[in-house]
Order: structure tokens, then sequence, then C-alpha cells
């Protein structure tokens, strides 16, 4: 199968002669009305086995602005338009160079990605010998949104963090109700999430795992299978999320006892001294 019947060059050609003549030729010299034009540079998107040569869409008297994207397949020739105002890539470029310009990068042109529901410019910072060495995430509406990263992930981390902080991405609403469980425990094991250690418990006539944040409940360090403890949580898929733990550990309750104990000892034996 051919993979590429048209150029890249040949389709943005093609673009940009419908895109000044679809009112005609007087119209694209005279008055200009809604005559478009594509940015300058273009870069490529596999879709479905099929190559498609993507770039953005400006007005032609000027504008700093995108008023969308364009999608052309190098097989067929098919086109679709992607109404999204926005920044051009040049601006997306020099703001990212602008992240890191005191290391003196170069931006690529950039990739058109879908993150989080976000039109969002992906592009590799290189240094002056041509070697990628950074990434950099920038909101196509709100180009001021930059995020840079040493790896991609890194890179998409902090800028889904930046969306949070901006208010363009929230957090989703919890509907789930809180439950409460007293029991014995019995199961209990340790994990490392993100550097914070987990206890994982299993709770006598229950088949759930409760997942309890030791940072949250250092208490959780003093129970051992066969204590009982009352949790408050909140389901999940794999997990429940504890919100509250009460109980006594049976080390604390020896320790507490062998303190009350030698309490009594010593005040009996100031008291025979005393006498």
């Amino acid at each position: 199968m051919v993979d590429r019947v048209y150029s890249a060059d040949l389709l943005v050609e093609l673009y940009n002669y419908h895109g000044t003549l679809k009112h005609g030729f007087f119209n694209s010299v005279l008055g200009q009305k809604d005559c478009l034009n594509t940015t300058d540079g273009y870069n490529y998107l596999a879709i479905d086995d099929d190559v498609w040569v993507y770039t953005g869409v400006t007005s032609i008297t000027g504008d700093q602005s995108n008023v969308g994207f364009v999608l052309m397949n190098q097989r067929t020739m098919e086109t679709k338009f992607y109404e999204i105002e926005g920044a051009t890539e040049s601006s997306a470029m020099s703001s990212a160079e602008g992240q890191v310009q005191n290391l003196h990068y170069t931006a690529t042109f950039p990739l058109l990605l879908n993150i989080s529901g976000e039109p969002t410019y992906f592009i590799a910072l290189k240094d002056d010998a041509g070697l990628v060495k950074k990434y950099a995430m920038v909101n196509v509406q709100k180009y001021q949104i930059v995020a840079i990263g040493d790896t991609v992930s890194e890179c998409e981390e902090s800028y889904t963090n930046l969306m949070y902080k901006n208010g363009i991405k929230t957090e989703a609403e919890d509907t789930r109700s809180v439950e409460t469980l007293t029991a014995k425990i019995t199961k209990i094991a340790q994990g490392v999430i993100d550097g914070d250690s987990h206890y994982y418990i299993m709770l006598e006539g229950s088949d759930e795992i409760f997942d309890v944040s030791v940072v949250d409940f250092i208490d959780i360090i003093r129970f051992n299978v066969g204590d009982e403890v009352t949790v408050e949580y909140k389901k999940g898929e794999q997990v429940d999320t504890v919100l509250s733990l009460n109980g006594k550990a049976s080390e604390q309750i020896s320790t507490k006892a062998a303190k009350e104990e030698q309490a009594e000892d010593t005040a009996g034996g100031d008291s025979a001294q005393t006498e």
C-alpha cells in the first residue's frame, strides 16, 4: 500500500488556495474577507495507518493567533479543519524557549496533542548540537501556561499540575459515601507509593483491602494482626481509602499496663520508705 501520494508542500499550497480564494480572486486581493492562510511550518501525525500533515491556520491579514488547525491526509488528500483559536506555533515555540533562555535551547516545530481534553503544543528543546535536552508543553489557548521537563512523563505531570493551578482542569467531585467498619485485623502489608509509606490491611468479615497512609495515620505502625480497629473509609476500585483510624494496639495496651504497674510499685516503695 502506498503511504504517501501527495507531498506536504503540495497539500499546504492547495489549502492556501482554498483559504484565500473561497470568496473569489478579487476578494483575496481587495477586501480579503474570511481569507485564511496556513502558518509557517508543518508537522506530521500518524492516525489509523495514514500519515496526516498538520499545520495551523491564521487570518491572511497578519493576525498573530490561529483560528484553527487543518489535517491533510497524504494518501487520500482528505482534509479536516478544526476551529480552535489560540497561539500560533511560532508563539508557542518562543514561549518554550523563554522558559530555558539561560540554556539557549532551540524549540522544534510543535506537535498538536490532546492532553486531558486540552489542545496542547508538544515541543522538543534541542541544544546547539541538535540533541534533545528537554520537552515543553504549551497550552494552545493560554500559551502563558508552559511546562518544562527532562522527560515526556515529567513534562506532562508538570503541565497537568499547571492546569489544575490555573483552573483549566478541576478535580472531579467525590460522590462516594463514608462508611464505617469495626473488626479485627486479619492481614497487614506495607508498600511505598510516590515515596510515601502505606499500610494495607484486611479486616475480619470483609474482603475489602483498606489503604492506610502512614503520613496521615502514623499510629498504624502500632497495630498487628488480631488487633481490633474502627475505620472510616471510602470505597475504591481496587483498595478503599481510610479517612479515620481508631483502636487499641496490643503493644500499646501492654506498654500502658506495664507503665501503670511500674508507677504503682514506685508509689508503694515511696510510701514504705516514708514510714
